[in-house]
């Protein structure tokens, strides 16, 4: 099973609260059945949805290449804000 974990304050200790500061997102995703983050091309966390895209559709060994939509819609829609909508493949 992949989970979708939010590191944003991971690194820089910052606390979220009723007035988050939606600029300091970071995401991740771990694979429960190997025990281990998910990596693609070489980044295992993106501070965006385009970047996470980027990562993923370059990477030339991606298990998961046909998997994307999967990936962007355990993404929580209020993530980056209240108004922003994830990005959505054509």
């Amino acid at each position: 099973m992949i989970r979708f974990i939010d590191l944003s304050g991971q690194i820089t200790g910052n606390i979220h609260d009723e007035d988050e500061d939606y600029e300091d997102r970071r995401f991740a995703f771990y694979n429960t059945v190997y025990d281990k983050f998910c990596e693609f091309d070489s980044s295992q966390d993106w501070d965006s949805i385009d970047e996470f895209i980027s990562y993923f559709t370059t990477d030339k060994h991606n298990p998961y290449h046909e998997d994307i939509d999967r990936f962007l819609s355990l993404i929580p829609k209020d993530f980056f804000g209240p108004n922003h909508k994830i990005h959505q493949l054509p």
